[in-house]
């Protein structure tokens, strides 16, 4: 009482007062450490209590372990408060380590554990489920064999009584499947947790719903676990047989277990070997149909059916998983022609590549994403595009969205672009594929078009690398070529590609290099090609980078361009090319560009306005000279190719009056080359390039032999082809 007589509150001497009476071990105080106790039960229920309880280590904590301790009959109710209040303060993240390592409570916890009451167990398998979550102590309570055997005890019990700690047991163990160090061996424990978890995902009376959802949810934990996919999945009859039987469950029946199970199917579809078993697998057609389906809802997403309150969530999140699913079944080879037509599977597909609303990118993203790998497969392309109308409308949408991640809108892009690469493959739709000039042709430009002050993003390097793959495929159709080399939005923007890098082995760049060589094959096109400033110095840069592929394709393209007649002159004049490949020429290796090189000044010798004027310039003379006397001790074969294409062109060469004399009195160059070559009989030349090389010395000296080319009866030797467009090795260039 204060001064005035008036009764004051003191929170904190109720508090001291309760812990005094729970403290009491009379027989005679029985009752009032039961009421205290209780009492503190319900305080240590208020989120503010928890922790302060927990470290008032002589105060509660020490109450309520010793109650929890109590193993009397006539003590139940008192244990019981204690086993509560524990249970109370583990629902508090911040307490869960330090109650765990506290051996005291962990003692009193696990000794409840085995308990044969129910209610006593139920507690204490409450406490261990609070305690187990993986931030805290996942990997100490699987490890620890006392609580592990308790926990798995209750998780596989029958008994109708235990039905609430059976219940507390299987949420421990979701919890602990939640830690990637734990899944292994809860997995490879096939008589304790296996087990116990298979049983009862399969149990199917309403009233086990809980039950089943959290074994279910432990399971799809597990299949997380790399090493536990494949294993998983030949678990016939059991894992995959209670996956099958909670993933086939009609919406609003069991939700949590059917999305776990769907989702625990969409993880073990990552492993590769899962992919075609399943895909065959009637029960997993069967659930991925279903919740992938779009036929119960309208075109924005929206369900029409009468659903229980929730369930058109649940419902996202069964079609998401179905869909993640199919997307990675869609990757696997065997499946791909037989899901594309698979009608049910197809519509699905195609009805989530179609979303448009915000909520629902992620379920456009896997539609797209499947489309893709079923573009892969050749037996599906033209289908893809003449018969299915809605991909070329899941592909145009995303040119004009609007998307609030720019994560999402990239994947979506990459997806639209990614299809339309591998659909232009297909040979009988190219022409089609270019026509559609609002469709794939303006997908693909935009796809390459800087970002904009209306919000488009900047495509990244793999969209770009996907859409400029597309346009060098439609470049394989002649007439499309020549179009494309016209339209000069598709010209600008390849060549920007090709300059957007100095690293000429980036993906796009390296694509883009790629276009132009095709544009440089084609003979009507090839001369405005060569004088695009841009392009020829564009390829000249790249002749020279150190990455075969790249300094492969610049060089096959002059040697492309070099079989017109009408640019020849043009080609020999730039001084800056003729350094370009007379450097190149002195590659060691033919497949690095060397035989391309030597291949153009060949071609360049069958313009007769340039004849005097190569063979005069030094440089290009050394290198002529010195490819045609190629080592052949170590490399016969590389130095047999070098040799027919030098000597092919010093065979052009002396065609030429003013070129004769001197050519002859090279004695340790031309001549020396041109007769060891000769020199050979026809059963002496080892291939084909030997072969070559002795014919072209043979009219390079009957050439000399007459001091007028009227007289001779030699024509010279013809222009060299170009190597093949997709061919990465330099042999056959000549």
């Amino acid at each position: 009482a204060d001064e005035a007589g008036q009764t004051k509150h003191d929170a904190g001497f109720e508090y001291k007062a309760f812990l005094h009476a729970a403290a009491l071990s009379g027989e005679e105080d029985r009752e009032a450490r039961t009421m205290a106790l209780s009492t503190l039960q319900y305080m240590a229920t208020s989120a503010d209590n928890k922790r302060r309880m927990w470290e008032d280590v002589e105060g509660a904590r020490a109450v309520f372990v010793a109650a929890a301790g109590l193993e009397e009959p006539q003590d139940e109710a008192c244990r019981l408060a204690a086993l509560g209040s524990l249970w109370s303060l583990a629902a508090e993240p911040t307490n869960r380590q330090a109650m765990w390592r506290d051996a005291s409570t962990r003692q009193v916890v696990l000794l409840a554990a085995k308990s044969n009451k129910p209610e006593i167990r139920e507690l204490a398998l409450g406490v261990l489920w609070n305690l187990s979550p993986k931030a805290a102590n996942a990997g100490f309570v699987w490890q620890n064999e006392a609580a592990r055997a308790a926990i798995l005890d209750a998780a596989k019990s029958p008994e109708l009584e235990m039905q609430q700690a059976r219940s507390f047991a299987l949420a421990a163990l979701q919890n602990m499947a939640e830690e990637p160090t734990n899944r292994p061996s809860m997995w490879q424990d096939e008589l304790g947790a296996r087990l116990a978890l298979v049983e009862a995902s399969k149990l199917s009376a309403p009233d086990y719903r809980e039950l089943r959802g959290r074994a279910m949810g432990a399971l799809t934990n597990l299949a997380v676990e790399p090493g536990n996919k494949e294993s998983m999945w030949m678990d016939e009859y059991g894992a995959r047989q209670a996956l099958l039987e909670a993933a086939n469950l009609a919406p609003d029946v069991d939700d949590k277990s059917r999305n776990a199970a769907l989702t625990a199917l969409w993880c073990l579809a990552m492993a590769q070997e899962n992919r075609a078993p399943m895909w065959a697998d009637a029960e997993v057609r069967s659930a991925l149909s279903v919740a992938s389906q779009w036929d119960t809802a309208s075109s924005n997403g929206q369900l029409e059916l009468p659903l229980a309150q929730g369930s058109q969530e649940r419902l996202q999140r069964a079609r998401e998983r179905a869909l993640g699913t199919l997307q990675h079944l869609s990757s696997a080879t065997p499946n791909q022609k037989s899901m594309w037509e698979d009608l049910s599977i197809r519509n699905a597909i195609l009805a989530a590549a179609n979303l448009t609303r915000r909520n629902l990118r992620r379920l456009r993203v896997y539609g797209l994403g499947t489309l893709w790998n079923l573009s892969t497969c050749d037996e599906n392309k033209v289908s893809m595009w003449q018969d299915a109308p809605e991909v070329r409308s899941a592909i145009i949408a995303t040119l004009n969205d609007r998307l609030e991640t720019p994560a999402t809108e990239q994947d979506l892009r990459e997806n639209a672009a990614a299809i339309l690469w591998h659909l232009s493959t297909a040979s009988s739709i190219r022409a089609a594929l270019w026509a559609d000039e609002e469709g794939a042709r303006a997908i693909l430009l935009a796809t390459l078009a800087p970002a904009n002050e209306e919000g488009d993003p900047t495509p990244s390097a793999t969209a770009q690398t996907y859409a400029l793959g597309a346009f060098r495929n439609l470049a394989e159709d002649g007439e499309t070529c020549i179009a494309m080399w016209h339209q000069s939005a598709v010209r600008d923007a390849v060549k920007k590609a090709a300059a957007s890098n100095d690293d000429f082995s980036v993906p796009p760049v390296k694509r883009a290099l790629r276009l132009l060589c095709v544009w440089a094959y084609e003979p009507i096109v090839a001369a405005d090609v060569y004088r695009d400033e841009g392009v020829t110095a564009l390829l000249m840069k790249a002749a020279r980078e150190e990455d075969r592929e790249v300094g492969l394709v610049a060089l096959r393209s002059f040697q492309a361009l070099s079989t017109e007649a009408t640019i020849k002159a043009e080609m020999w004049a730039n001084a800056a090319l003729r350094e370009v490949l007379i450097d190149c020429s002195k590659r060691p290796d033919a497949k690095t560009g060397s035989s391309s090189s030597l291949n153009t000044l060949r071609n360049l010798t069958t313009d007769s306005g340039n004849l005097e004027g190569m063979w005069s310039h030094e440089p290009t003379r050394a290198a002529l000279v010195e490819a045609a006397l190629a080592p052949l001790d170590t490399d016969a074969t590389t130095g047999w190719q070098l040799r027919s294409i030098a000597l092919g062109a010093l065979r052009n060469l002396a065609g030429c009056d003013a070129n004769k004399a001197s050519i002859w009195e090279d004695e340790a160059g031309a001549r020396k080359a041109s007769l060891e070559a000769a020199s050979l009989s026809a059963a002496e030349t080892p291939s084909q390039d030997a072969s070559e090389a002795r014919e072209h010395a043979l009219a390079l000296l009957r050439h000399l032999a007459v001091p007028h080319r009227t007289s001779s009866k030699e024509p010279p030797a013809p222009p060299a082809p170009p190597a093949a467009a997709d061919d990465d090795a330099a042999d056959d260039d000549a």
